[in-house]
C-alpha cells in the first residue's frame, strides 16, 4: 500500500467524486408488470403454435409475455407482461405497449393456426369490447385514485367504462389479494384506456 501525499489524496478524492458523478448520470430502471386475465380457450392463440405468436409479441413490443399455465382455473388464464422502465420516463411505461398488443390478440376473431404469427383477425366495430387486469388490493388507491377520481377521468376523457369488480368476481386464477379491473366499450374506448 503507498501512501498518498498532499497531491495523492487531492486526485483520490477528484476520482471518487468523478466516480460519483458517472454514477448519478446513469438511469436506472424499474421493472413494471401487469397481469390480464382472458378466456383459457384463448390461452393457445395467444401461444401460437411452438410458441410463434407469444415470441412476435415480445419482439413488437419490447416486453417481456408470459401466459400462465391455467391449472387453478378452467375458464380463465393469466398473461403477464413485463417490462424494465427508466423512472425519468414522463411517457406511458413500455408495458403498456405490451398490454395493447395482448388485448388486441386475445380480443380479435380467431385465425387459423397456419397464419403468420404477425397477423391480425378482424375487429367488429359493432360489438361490445372489455379487458380485465388483475391488481394487487394495495395498489387499487394508486390505479384508481381517491373516490375512483383517476378512473372517472379516464372513463371520462376515453368514455370506455372502468369498473373495479367486487371479489366474488374475482377469477380462480387470480391471488387471493387480487382485485379485477375492467374495462367495457368500444373497441377503441378500451384500448384508449388502458
Amino acid at each position: 500500500v503507498k501512501e498518498a501525499g498532499a497531491g495523492g489524496a487531492e486526485s483520490a478524492a477528484a476520482a471518487v467524486v468523478a466516480v460519483v458523478v458517472e454514477k448519478e448520470k446513469e438511469e436506472f430502471k424499474v421493472k413494471s408488470a401487469v397481469r390480464m386475465v382472458i378466456p383459457a380457450a384463448k390461452g393457445g392463440y395467444m401461444i401460437g403454435p411452438k410458441g410463434s405468436v407469444v415470441k412476435e409479441l415480445r419482439e413488437a413490443s419490447g416486453c417481456g409475455i408470459h401466459v400462465q399455465d391455467n391449472g387453478r382455473s378452467p375458464d380463465s388464464r393469466v398473461i403477464v407482461i413485463t417490462s424494465m422502465d427508466k423512472p425519468s420516463l414522463t411517457t406511458a411505461f413500455l408495458c403498456k405497449e405490451g398490454l395493447i398488443k395482448c388485448y388486441l390478440r386475445a380480443t380479435e376473431s380467431p385465425l387459423s393456426p397456419d397464419t403468420a404469427p404477425n397477423a391480425v383477425g378482424d375487429r367488429p366495430a359493432d360489438q361490445p369490447y372489455s379487458c380485465r387486469l388483475l391488481i394487487a388490493e394495495s395498489q387499487i388507491p394508486g390505479a384508481m385514485g381517491v373516490d375512483n377520481a383517476l378512473a372517472a377521468a379516464d372513463a371520462q376523457a376515453t368514455s370506455a367504462e372502468i369498473a373495479l369488480l367486487p371479489v366474488p368476481d374475482r377469477p380462480a386464477c387470480a391471488l387471493p389479494t387480487d382485485r379485477v379491473i375492467e374495462f367495457t366499450g368500444t373497441d377503441a374506448a378500451v384500448r384508449g384506456a388502458l
